[in-house]
């Protein structure tokens, strides 16, 4: 199987293109290129719709694509009206995921009441709750199977947001990350090390097969 690679690249392009990327890949870590395409071509358009009508910054000059500028709204609702939901399922799988992390990373995991040792079985059926799913089998077939080529960047990303709940009074989400350089890097920097963590836990019960992660990797100019 032929690993995938995205280069992000914030020498050359502006910052909320390089999160969109982020963001695009967590929504459809499967899928064509072209459903990909236009995914984020929407949610480049949403955001700087978003920023600059009725804010002060409506004056400030800004690079921008015209393909995002002047996206259809059909377009960029149709695009994005299942972002939520995905990102949600990318969110739980990385709490599963995390958790298989830490072993890696040689530390004894936190598991919540009533988990009795660490298998994706019984964590997927804690955490179904959290998805709104009655099945415990739905959780693991529907959000952790086709979180798996993007798990270390979700987990990345739960753990950017956990830091900056612990470290600052402005609450972090996954929309700062298409306005936040500082953001951007430590999540790729750490899905790297992640990356490194799942080859090394494979040979100690690591349920994630490192040649489906799909790699991203900061680019210099």
């Amino acid at each position: 199987m032929e690993q995938r690679s995205f280069g992000i690249d914030l020498t050359r392009n502006e910052v909320y293109i390089c999160g969109a990327i982020l963001v695009t890949l967590l929504a459809f870590p499967e899928g064509s290129e072209e459903t990909r395409a236009a995914f984020h071509a929407s949610l480049c358009a949403k955001y700087l719709r978003d920023r600059y009508l009725g804010s002060e910054d409506e004056n400030i000059p800004i690079l921008m694509t015209p393909l995002y500028a002047l996206r259809p709204e059909k377009d960029v609702q149709r695009d994005l009206k299942t972002l939520e939901r995905r990102l949600r399922d990318r969110m739980i799988a990385a709490h599963v995921a995390i958790a298989f992390l830490r072993k890696a990373a040689g530390a004894t995991p936190k598991l919540p009441p009533g988990i009795t040792r660490l298998s994706v079985n019984q964590l997927t059926h804690y955490v179904s709750s959290m998805a709104g799913q009655t099945e415990q089998n739905n959780t693991e077939s529907r959000i952790w199977r086709p979180s798996l080529p993007v798990i270390h960047l979700a987990a990345a990303v739960v753990i950017a947001i956990n830091d900056g709940a612990r470290n600052s009074s402005a609450k972090t989400s996954v929309g700062d990350i298409l306005h936040s350089r500082a953001l951007i890097e430590e999540i790729v920097r750490n899905a790297q090390d992640y990356e490194d963590l799942i080859v090394a836990g494979r040979t100690n019960g690591m349920p994630i097969d490192p040649a489906r992660l799909i790699r991203v990797r900061l680019v210099s100019g």
